[in-house]
């Protein structure tokens, strides 16, 4: 069996852990599909073959636990507007902070800064071409959905 999560809005990570942990008991195979907004893509920066990239992506947090569930690996995400799906890459990303200077209490000099840090909040992500499902596969398998037959848990 299969369960396959198209997850449209954000959820907390207790929640998906609790979905993960029994989908897991119960022997089913998942599959965690998080919505890319299409303004996102369309902001992008086109790269060859149809790859999109995206320096300042501020993932919500499941994605990144989707991302880590894979391995690693990636994850699928679905753009509703281009009916596709894309296989989407997160890694680090660094920020430039400005040096500053300022005098301390005793009259001494002081700075800070100058220099990149890890993005606690933004992420790097690479985007490969849109993969398109048949309308008739497609049909079917939102038909699917809907009645619940995919829904194992």
């Amino acid at each position: 069996m299969l369960a396959i999560e198209l997850q449209h809005t954000s959820i907390g990570i207790l929640e998906i852990e609790a979905r993960a942990s029994a989908y897991s008991r119960a022997g089913i195979a998942q599959i965690w599909l998080p919505f890319l907004a299409s303004a996102t893509v369309s902001a992008s920066e086109p790269s060859s073959g149809g790859t999109r990239f995206i320096e300042r992506y501020s993932p919500r947090p499941f994605e990144k636990w989707v991302h880590g569930f894979g391995g690693g690996d990636g994850m699928w995400m679905y753009v509703p507007d281009e009916k596709a799906f894309r296989h989407a890459k997160m890694k680090g990303h660094q920020t430039y902070v400005e040096s500053s200077s300022w005098f301390g209490e005793g009259g001494e000099e002081m700075s800070a800064g100058g220099c990149y840090k890890w993005s606690k909040r933004y992420r790097e992500l690479t985007l490969s071409k849109p993969y398109i499902i048949k309308a008739e596969t497609q049909s079917g398998f939102l038909r699917e959905v809907k009645r619940g037959a995919l829904d194992a848990a």
